[in-house]
């Protein structure tokens, strides 16, 4: 025999979204419609209408269709009363929109050079990626060759980079130099007895006495017991004591008078302190000489060297400063790096082992400038911030202790400091 059963569908259990997944780009909108179904799965029909949408759970979707800014992958939820059912939505950014220049502000001397990079965003502020070598970069609307500004005018500078329709800006800060670059004649006084006054004698000095009859000299710097200057020509000199080799002239003999370091005409900077020397020249590499006992020179070695010898083969290098023992240096990138003797902490690296070739000092790019002193380390970084660290025993890193540090410290909290000096056991700095 035969009989009939009508089976219904059960209650609503649970939905299925459609589509279940989709990709669309920030800006655009995806809509879903909800279908309903039993414990069996027995379809109830379209419930739209009667489900509530939401991205990720906490947006809501306006009328079932979804439109989030934020690119990458989504999970778009329906309910309705007990019953739910998820898709997955996939966005993209949208075209590039505007840029973000790296690093947003700097602080940079007169003749210095600061490098950016362009960081390209959609309308939403989703990050598209570097796009530095398609940017064109200017100050102030003059051209910035290679992404790396120069301006030679001190004050507060805009740095663009356009990209098409899609522009973004930086601040730099040009503080004047602390050598103007103009013709100058040197003069010293002092102690004199290795010939570090360089007016060919050994007779000490108490009152200032003119260095020869040059005046071109454009920077000059006091060793221990020896001294070294540039002239406008980009040529380097040194004189005075040289026992380590500290002159950089091939020799350990006292100089009583300037004498010429090699014949390049390429040299920036220099800087002395104890027996070693350091320079950077103007094509941005970096070259030492003297004693390296600790290995203050960065050659990878303890041996003193009696000529400037490169070290690495890294051309981005801005500004170098010797201390007693060991030396701090920053890159055209903002990078900080030290090397040398570490017993106190001086080199920043968390640490206190020598290191005899540089390393970088934490992740950060956005130091401005660096010296080296006794034991101790000081620098200031492009968003005007003071930060010190080694030995501290007589307060010269100025955070209100005596205690030494093995990494970097923020000295106060003013945003307004330029320049920063480091002596035997105490700290001198500029502000804005």
């Amino acid at each position: 025999g035969t009989a009939s059963l009508q089976v219904n569908a059960g209650p609503l259990d649970h939905l299925v979204l459609l589509p279940t997944s989709a990709t669309i780009t920030v800006g655009a909108s995806q809509s879903y419609t909800a279908q309903g179904f039993d414990a069996s799965n027995n379809a109830l029909g379209d419930v739209t209408s009667a489900t509530t949408f939401t991205v990720d759970t906490t947006v809501a979707c306006l009328v079932a269709v979804c439109s989030p800014t934020a690119a990458g992958d989504h999970t778009v939820t329906g309910a309705d009363g007990t019953a739910s059912g998820t898709a997955s939505l996939h966005v993209n950014p949208a075209a590039l929109d505007h840029l973000m220049l790296a690093p947003a502000s700097a602080t940079i001397p007169a003749g210095g050079s600061q490098t950016y990079t362009a960081q390209g965003f959609d309308a939403a502020n989703n990050a598209l990626g570097d796009v530095t070598p398609a940017t064109v970069f200017t100050v102030d609307g003059n051209a910035c060759p290679a992404a790396a500004c120069s301006p030679t005018a001190s004050g507060n500078h805009t740095v663009t980079g356009t990209d098409g329709t899609a522009t973004g800006s930086a601040a730099l800060q040009v503080n004047a130099a602390i050598v103007t670059g103009y013709a100058a004649a040197a003069d010293a006084w002092g102690n004199n007895s290795a010939g570090q006054l360089g007016d060919g004698t050994t007779t000490g000095r108490s009152a200032p006495v003119q260095v020869g009859i040059d005046t071109r000299w454009t920077s000059i710097d006091a060793g221990l017991n020896h001294t070294v200057a540039v002239k406008t020509d980009g040529t380097l000199w040194a004189w005075g004591y040289n026992s380590a080799g500290q002159l950089g002239d091939g020799t350990t003999t006292d100089r009583h008078v300037p004498v010429q370091v090699g014949t390049d005409t390429q040299w920036a900077t220099v800087s002395t302190f104890s027996y070693d020397t350091v320079a950077v020249k103007t094509d941005g590499t970096l070259w030492a000489w003297g004693w390296n006992a600790t290995g203050q020179l960065g050659d990878g070695t303890t041996i003193n060297r009696s000529a400037p010898m490169q070290i690495g083969t890294d051309t981005h290098w801005a500004q170098v400063s010797a201390g007693w023992d060991d030396t701090a240096a920053v890159k055209t990138d903002g990078t900080l790096w030290t090397w040398g003797y570490n017993g106190y902490g001086q080199l920043g690296d968390g640490t206190t082992l020598d290191r005899h070739v540089p390393v970088q000092v934490g992740a950060g790019t956005h130091w401005a400038q660096v010296v080296a002193g006794w034991r101790h380390t000081a620098a200031v970084k492009t968003d005007g911030t003071l930060w010190a660290w080694g030995d501290n025993t007589s307060g010269q890193l100025g955070d209100g202790t005596t205690t030494s540090r093995s990494t970097p410290v923020q000295v106060g909290t003013d945003t307004n400091w330029a320049r920063v000096s480091a002596g035997g056991s105490h700290t001198v700095a500029l502000r804005r």
